[in-house]
């Protein structure tokens, strides 16, 4: 018996010390998944006074990403963000905007079990707008027929950000953040849109692979 217990005695320690020594955040070889939802607010207010937020039923801007850490600081992000407004002037006009942000995650504070972090973010974003509305023509000046048109715009701009972020387990977490977006390079003197950024604030969850 005080032979069995002294392998017990001697087993246990590696144990212990394999708990201890779990990383408090994920490798380079992971990946995060992410998903996202929140409240847009535009900059121009014309923008924000002359169309409404409304994707898939919804007043929210919806996203999706990946994110990829460098060190247990830096994570490298690429993130997809989805929103539709509608005009409030005009029936059946819409405009819907996707937006590219390659991104720099840089955390605040080292990882600590159960705690927040905070986390500030830096991006380029690339969007495409797309209005599309209804039109009445006629070929001869008496059938008028209805048709949906839309047109196409590129911009170009930054984003900054800032947020918290809570770990649920080595590999995922939840968290919430306010992000400014604005853009620059499709003005509304040369028949752009203008600047379509804004503030939004969201909430998600990340998933680690």
């Amino acid at each position: 018996i005080c032979i069995l217990l002294l392998l017990l005695g001697t087993a246990m320690p590696p144990c212990v010390s394999a708990q201890i020594d779990a990383p408090l955040y994920p490798s380079k070889d992971n990946f995060f998944i992410l998903l996202s939802a929140g409240g847009y607010l535009p900059i121009r207010d014309s923008y924000r006074i002359n169309y409404e937020t409304h994707t898939l039923g919804l007043p929210l801007e919806i996203g999706g990403g990946l994110m990829f850490p460098a060190s247990e600081r830096l994570t490298a992000g690429l993130q997809l963000r989805y929103k539709r407004r509608e005009a409030s002037f005009v029936p059946d006009m819409f405009i819907s905007t996707f937006e590219l942000e390659p991104s720099i995650h840089y955390y605040l504070d080292n990882p600590k079990p159960d705690e927040l972090r905070i986390v500030g973010l830096l991006g380029i974003l690339l969007a495409r707008s797309t209005v599309t509305g209804i039109i009445e023509s006629t070929h001869n000046g008496s059938d008028i027929k209805s048709a949906q048109v839309s047109k196409a715009y590129y911009n170009i701009g930054f984003g900054i950000g800032l947020g918290l972020e809570y770990p649920v387990t080595t590999l995922s977490a939840i968290f919430a953040d306010v992000h400014f977006g604005t853009y620059f390079a499709d003005s509304i003197s040369r028949g752009g849109l203008g600047n379509v950024g804004g503030i939004t604030v969201s909430i998600g969850y990340k998933l680690g692979l």
